[in-house]
């Protein structure tokens, strides 16, 4: 198996967190950022603000762990993102995000693009030799069996 490197973006709540992965070296590099200041003034989470705030701090925070691990975004052969549970306007901001990085800058715009709803990977989406994004669904085998590159 050829070497493989997933970068991992966590929308759900109130932090943003981005890692990346590699099969063979483990984690090459990975930051967390949290809101918990933001939203102190209301005694909780305001999902409304959550989700903005995701959308400020996802793609530096993405560009830093890439900085970290010495790679480009052409560099990486999958992206995956948290499907749930979760914020509803958190959750599409990951996965806006991730699927825009998938098909526009990670590996050529060929990377595979999956959602992960805790243990159990949800789906898997990848833009074929065609040009078509066709569906995959994968049991609990994990992310080392979904994430295949296509053709």
């Amino acid at each position: 198996m050829a070497n493989m490197r997933v970068l991992g973006i966590e929308t759900s709540c109130d932090e943003t967190g981005v890692a990346l992965y590699d099969h063979r070296q483990g984690l090459l590099a990975h930051v967390l950022y949290s809101q918990v200041e933001l939203h102190a003034e209301f005694g909780g989470v305001v999902p409304e603000l959550a989700s903005r705030d995701h959308v400020r701090k996802t793609l530096p925070l993405v560009s830093q762990v890439l900085d970290q691990a010495g790679i480009s975004a052409k560099d990486i052969d999958g992206v995956a993102y948290t499907a749930g549970p979760g914020l509803m306007g958190a959750l599409l901001v990951g996965v806006a995000i991730g699927r825009s990085l998938a098909f526009g800058g990670a590996s050529h715009g060929r990377a595979p693009a999956g959602a992960d709803a805790g243990n159990r990977t949800a789906g898997l989406s990848f833009r074929g030799a065609s040009g078509v994004w066709r569906p995959h669904h994968a049991g609990a085998g994990g992310w080392h069996r979904a994430l295949q590159h296509p053709g």
